[in-house]
């Protein structure tokens, strides 16, 4: 490999990876990689999907120039159980920016993100977590979801013994965390700690608007009937008046149409009481974790 990427963006659904990998790019000292590329979670994918391909992966590295730091962001790499070992086996120097939020927060925002990309079946999330002990045994899984392991909400947030996995094969001196609630506090400070920790000009003036709002479809059935599964006369149709890279700037162009960025709506509050019995646990490890009190976690 010409350029071996030697910085890694992991985490926690909207808890600003999307954000930093957007504001890193910009730096001047700073390549990173096309988003989500997932080579290294292989444990969460099935043998030969296109993710798992090594010139596919190589390639994301071609416009490398002079840049210090050679990155990519793939947020599952933190949930995945090998991708710190296979990360730390490829590039034992790289740095791990981990960015982690709230977990009761999280659970929702994922399921809002997987049903938006096709994945979760259920958009009430009260089915969905009520799905989860049959899907931890392969039952009721969608069938055309590659991510099928992330559908399980409560595996997805314990984030003390994912970041334990990231520790154990890279020091202290390798790893920062960045908590949601900091990095919307104070953008630009945790900007600059990043860049810091990076050894790259914190100072750069990159912007720092909101970014990676809340998805939703205006119209699953759209969606399904022209992007995700059209029927065979709409494919034949397609393939017949316009080549490929046309047919994906219309697929495109149609699922950002469909998109709306509204603020999603509050769960129902015996959900989040239920929540958060169950997180407690996990949100005082990682208090100990990071000796840093989360109890105010308990309390949103």
């Amino acid at each position: 490999m010409k350029h071996k990427p030697n910085f890694f963006i992991v985490g926690a659904a909207k808890s600003g990876t999307t954000a930093m990998d957007t504001y890193l790019r910009r730096h001047p000292e700073v390549y990173m990689a096309a988003k989500e590329p997932h080579y290294f979670a292989n444990d969460l994918l099935e043998a030969g999907n296109p993710a798992l391909d090594w010139d596919r992966y190589d390639r994301l590295f071609d416009g490398v120039g002079n840049e210090k730091i050679i990155g990519e962001s793939s947020v599952f790499y933190l949930f995945s159980q090998g991708a710190a070992e296979r990360i730390k086996a490829f590039s034992p120097d790289a740095k791990i920016l981990i960015h982690i939020r709230n977990p009761v927060d999280v659970i929702p925002s994922h399921h809002s993100q997987v049903m938006y990309v096709g994945g979760e079946p259920l958009s009430d999330i009260r089915e969905a977590l009520a799905a989860e002990s049959d899907r931890a045994q392969g039952i009721n899984m969608p069938e055309n979801f590659e991510w099928k392991k992330t559908l399980l909400y409560l595996d997805f947030v314990k984030f003390s013994d994912q970041i334990k996995r990231f520790q154990k094969y890279f020091g202290p001196e390798q790893i920062k965390i960045n908590i949601f609630d900091d990095l919307k506090q104070d953008t630009r400070q945790v900007f600059q700690d990043t860049c810091r920790f990076l050894a790259i000009d914190p100072d750069i003036d990159v912007g720092f608007e909101v970014i990676n709002a809340n998805e939703s479809m205006r119209s699953k059935r759209l969606m399904d009937s022209l992007v995700r599964n059209p029927s065979p006369w709409v494919s034949s149709v397609a393939k017949a008046l316009f080549p490929l890279s046309i047919r994906n700037k219309i697929k495109n162009n149609i699922q950002k149409l469909n998109t709306s960025n509204e603020k999603r709506g509050a769960l129902p509050e015996d959900i989040v009481q239920g929540l958060k019995v169950k997180l407690r646990p996990e949100i005082d490890k990682l208090s100990e974790l990071l000796n840093r009190d989360l109890s105010h976690w308990h309390k949103i």
